[in-house]
């Protein structure tokens, strides 16, 4: 496969897609939702074979969760392309006007970012979720999945490709890289003078590759790493649910919890009965001594273990989560701006002054105020779908929408006017 000559055409793709209407762009994703209906049977069956595969091949559980389409991930990935095609078009917003001293007027508009690149693993809903919003913003889009997804992938693609032609929409507006060769991802990530972004997701390995290897730039987040604060002034009949809801609801994703950090003042009353529901639903803790001595005395041995310090920088993507003593909100805040990935946050607390401190003074892209780390997502955030999570500061933080996927550029207008 050339991915020279692919990425070129995205370019040519990218110019043409500046010239898209909204209409044409709706009437895509609006063909799209119903080739996934009438083809559904046979991304189920392409699915069932990628899962069987990686079966085969040894897979853990959480990889084979990711992997596999269900009926409930189908209807997700479908709320969720209807969601975006409700969105307004973010192209052709003016985001600041005003009038120059000069006479002429100023206009801030939003633009697509040009090609855009999607490295991803094993989640096949990706395909749909990346492409729907790369078109919805007038962007091209280059897929590359992962080999364990590819026969899935290859029939996701197909409908794209049917409702791009069928939608007037240039041809090469979506590009999928059918191939299971992992050299083409090095090439992919060299083609600078035609894709304009990369957005990998998947694993720290991947994520770290391209970080690496990119002469493109790259919008990513590496892990998870997420902490969640229990404020001496936490009102405890929200404590056990909101902390189980973030450990166990989902525990293989990157927002969901990784350490749990506790105001010394409350830990022998709160510790013990937060311990008790979470061995119930057979989540270990790793415990810093403190927090260990506290629950020595307690009957699920088995489930509670000492921490290394390997542990704290550790995104354990399982049923596991560290636990630490804080003698405040500061060292709280403390430990986790050392230890975490500037991803989720949370607190627990009612004192105005420890959230604000907390708010403020914790580097992360979301931070939760007596809420779930679960709840820092795209669709949640009433997105649709996202391109990810991104926890770097440049040019987008937390869920990557429509609008993170637009720059912008400005627009002067005037009659003859000149510099003096």
């Amino acid at each position: 496969m050339d991915i020279k000559q692919l990425t070129t055409r995205s370019k040519i793709a990218a110019q043409q897609m500046l010239c898209s209407t909204s209409a044409q762009k709706d009437q895509c994703l609006d063909i799209l939702a119903q080739k996934l209906v009438e083809r559904k049977a046979e991304i189920f069956a392409a699915n069932q074979e990628d899962v069987r595969q990686a079966k085969a091949a040894g897979r853990s559980e959480a990889f084979l969760g990711k992997l596999m389409v269900s009926e409930s991930s189908f209807s997700a990935m479908s709320e969720g392309l209807s969601v975006i095609r409700r969105h307004p078009d973010p192209v052709g917003q003016i985001l600041d006007s005003r009038d120059l001293n000069c006479g002429a007027h100023l206009d801030k508009v939003s633009v697509p970012i040009g090609v855009i690149g999607v490295i991803y693993e094993s989640r096949p809903n990706v395909t749909i979720d990346a492409a729907a919003l790369c078109l919805k913003s007038s962007n091209a889009v280059i897929l590359k999945g992962g080999s364990d997804a590819l026969a899935t992938n290859r029939v996701l693609a197909s409908c794209l490709l049917e409702a791009v032609q069928e939608s007037g929409l240039p041809d090469f507006a979506v590009q999928f890289i059918d191939s299971a060769d992992r050299a083409l991802v090095l090439d992919l990530l060299h083609q600078h003078a035609a894709v304009d972004l990369i957005i990998p997701r998947g694993g720290k390995e991947l994520v770290e590759f391209v970080r690496s290897n990119s002469q493109i730039p790259v919008l990513s987040h590496a892990e998870g790493l997420d902490h969640l604060y229990i404020d001496r002034s936490a009102d405890r009949s929200i404590i056990s649910s909101v902390i189980l809801n973030s450990k166990t609801q989902n525990p293989g994703v990157c927002n969901s919890l990784d350490t749990i950090l506790i105001h010394r003042d409350i830990a022998a009353e709160v510790l013990p009965l937060l311990a008790c529901d979470l061995w119930k639903v057979s989540v270990q803790l790793r415990c810093d001594e403190e927090s260990y001595q506290i629950l020595a005395r307690s009957s699920d041995q088995e489930l509670l273990h000492r921490s290394t310090d390997q542990d704290f920088d550790t995104e354990h993507l399982a049923l596991i989560a560290n636990v630490a003593v804080v003698g405040s909100v500061e060292e709280a805040v403390s430990f986790i701006n050392q230890h975490g990935s500037q991803h989720t946050e949370a607190i627990l607390a009612t004192d105005e002054s420890a959230i604000t401190l907390f708010t403020q003074a914790v580097d992360a892209a979301a931070v939760m105020v007596n809420c779930s780390t679960r709840l820092h997502d795209g669709g949640v955030f009433g997105m649709g779908a996202e391109m990810g999570i991104a926890t770097g500061k440049l040019h987008a933080r937390g869920p990557v929408g429509l609008r993170e996927l637009c720059s912008y550029r400005y627009v002067v207008r005037g009659q003859g006017i000149l510099r003096t």
